[in-house]
């Protein structure tokens, strides 16, 4: 059976709203009210506002009189008489904001009306003025069709002048038919025209007889009259009659649909209501069956949504059905919601004491590196690793952040073990120190903005500190590390666009590696890996999108998903041009250093 959308039947089978507000409270009125005006769309509400509004204050003229009753009966005075309830303090508050708001919509609309009145009136003038003009007949039929254009284009006039300004347009435009039926030439050209697109609203008509959707094929089929009607001039004897009958045709099966679908009204309503029942048992067994882990949270989530967005589409219901279904769903989802908040906030929390745990494990490698006797403390190293491993989850971006921060410090370690690390001599320790000095000298520079110069900028320091003295092994490994944590700070501090972020960061990483293979290496795997995970971030959206009912890319739904694939797409490119980059750097290297080998075999012989 076809979903079929609301307020989209005949008067006699009018869909009946949600809202009766006569079985409302008089505070649930005032909630409602608020809920009402707070829509973006409220002027479409207009009506349903007013009959709010009558419906409280008939209410609560009752009320009143129920209460002043009751306080003379208990001996009050009726002169002391006071009822001023905090609902009805709200709703006067309400209703202020309310009239203003209608006050400025109906002066704007009657504005507009002004305005679309004046445009229209000097259409009119300039259709008069087409006629026995001294002018290419070519040219005042574009004209025409243009000014025809700009009348369907411009909004409504004030209703006391619509019937008269459209039989005064109507009238000039056949003025202008007749003077161009002077013309036989151009007269083909118009009568081509309208034929054309009177096939198009047939084909358009005939298409509409196999909509599931008997309620909108009946409105679009309408909205096809009034072009047939209203927009479009004749066509050619032999053609008219037949055209008008295939139109016909078409109309009288639709209209024949409509009419078995309001014998069978009831029976959709039934049909309806238990479509609904159903949608709501799935979304109960998902209130009754909530996960523990991230992962299955946002699986179910996802359900959840594709089962709401599903159940918003059926409509028409009868409307004690209607309000008995939409109470039953309220109350599951503010269960869910509220599952949902609970354990998102349990997950912040155990969140926080993993970062925690994380920084510590980080602080203790790093106080042994400081340490004298830190080659003693390998076994001291393996384990603080595989506590690392053993501590939850972190979200994705500070976990990268975390871990690189945790890797560098461990390979440092076993770097130092790997090439014998001893105590720097003095001559090191004075370079160390004044690389140290140009590192802290860097708080006072002013970084540019723009992504070109700030890797500029990041270039020249490191010639320039470089310029300060050679460093080897473990020396050189903490100068640079102190050098690039100093820079991407500074580079943090100047809240750049993610991306630009990003390749400034990968720019002071190439910097630290690009004279080490074993790094290049291990980066471009990282590289790989990033990489791939991303597309496969892509390809999961992009399946998820075909399981929505409504694929449009008006859907919030649709838009946020379409929005997360660009960004990845851009991040992908990104990464893409790192691994270029690098790939690049890669081949240079090994081409110098495969010259240096074929130079050093000659000498040998």
């Amino acid at each position: 059976m076809s979903k079929i959308k609301p307020n989209s039947i005949s008067k006699k089978n009018e869909v009946i709203d949600e809202d009766d507000f006569k079985k409302y409270d008089l505070e649930s009125l005032v909630n409602r009210f608020e809920f009402l005006l707070s829509d973006e769309n409220w002027k479409n509400n207009l009506k349903k506002i007013q009959d709010l509004v009558s419906v409280f204050e008939s209410k609560y003229k009752d009320e009143l009189i129920s209460v002043k009753s009751k306080f003379i009966k208990k001996g009050g005075n009726e002169i002391d008489f006071e009822f001023q309830p905090e609902y009805k303090i709200k709703f006067d508050k309400i209703s202020k904001d309310f009239r203003v708001r209608k006050k400025i919509f109906y002066r704007e609309r009657e504005n507009n009306q002004k305005n679309n009145l004046e445009q229209k009136l000097q259409i009119i003038e300039d259709l008069k003025g087409l006629i026995n003009v001294n002018e290419n007949i070519n040219i005042i039929y574009k004209k025409f069709r243009s000014l025809q254009n700009n009348w369907h284009k411009i909004g409504s006039v004030p209703n006391s002048q619509n019937l008269n300004l459209w039989n005064t347009y109507k009238h000039h435009v056949e003025i202008f038919y007749d003077f161009l039926h002077l013309n036989r030439e151009l007269r083909e050209i118009d009568f081509k025209h309208n034929y054309d697109e009177k096939i198009k609203i047939i084909e358009k008509a005939e298409a509409l007889t196999n909509s599931k959707d008997i309620i909108k094929a009946s409105r679009d089929l309408n909205s096809l009259h009034i072009r047939w009607k209203n927009e479009l001039g004749p066509v050619g004897k032999e053609h008219s009659k037949n055209l008008w009958a295939k139109f016909q045709k078409a109309s009288k099966i639709i209209h024949s649909k409509r009419q078995e679908f309001n014998k069978n009204y009831e029976s959709i309503l039934k049909e309806n209501y238990q479509k609904k029942l159903i949608l709501l048992k799935k979304m109960e067994e998902i209130k009754n069956s909530l996960p523990s882990n991230f992962k299955e949270w946002q699986k179910i989530l996802s359900e959840h949504i594709n089962l709401r967005q599903e159940f918003k589409e059926i409509s028409p219901l009868k409307k004690n059905q209607s309000k008995e279904t939409w109470d039953k769903f309220r109350m599951i989802n503010k269960e869910i919601n509220r599952n949902k908040n609970s354990f998102f906030k349990k997950q912040k929390i155990i969140q926080k004491n993993n970062i925690k745990d994380k920084k510590d494990l980080i602080s203790k490698v790093k106080k042994i590196l400081e340490k004298e006797d830190w080659s003693s403390h390998s076994e001291e190293i393996k384990i603080i690793q595989k506590e690392w491993a053993k501590i939850g989850f972190i979200s994705k971006n500070i976990s990268q952040k975390l871990w690189g921060e945790f890797n560098s410090s461990c390979n440092l370690f076993f770097e130092r073990l790997k090439k014998g690390y001893k105590k720097i001599s003095e001559e090191d320790e004075k370079i160390l120190k004044k690389k140290d000095e140009f590192i802290s000298s860097l708080n006072k520079e002013k970084m540019p903005l723009k992504i070109q110069e700030l890797n500029k900028f990041i270039n020249d320091k490191w010639k320039n500190f470089n310029s300060i003295g050679n460093l080897k092994n473990s020396a050189y490994l903490i100068s640079f590390n102190n050098f690039s944590s100093a820079l991407n700070k500074l580079i943090d501090s100047l809240k750049l666009k993610k991306l630009d972020n990003e390749s400034a960061k990968f720019n002071i990483k190439i910097l630290g590696i690009e004279k080490d293979p074993n790094k290049i290496k291990d980066e471009l795997l990282t590289l790989k890996r990033k990489i791939e995970d991303v597309k496969l971030k892509v390809l999961q959206l992009e399946n998820n999108i075909d399981f929505f009912s409504d694929s449009s890319s008006e859907n919030p739904l649709i838009k946020e998903v379409l929005e997360k694939i660009s960004d990845y797409k851009i991040q992908s490119d990104f990464l893409d041009n790192c691994l270029l980059r690098l790939k690049s750097i890669e081949r240079k290297r090994n081409k110098i250093f495969g010259t240096k080998e074929i130079k050093s075999e000659a000498e040998d012989n």
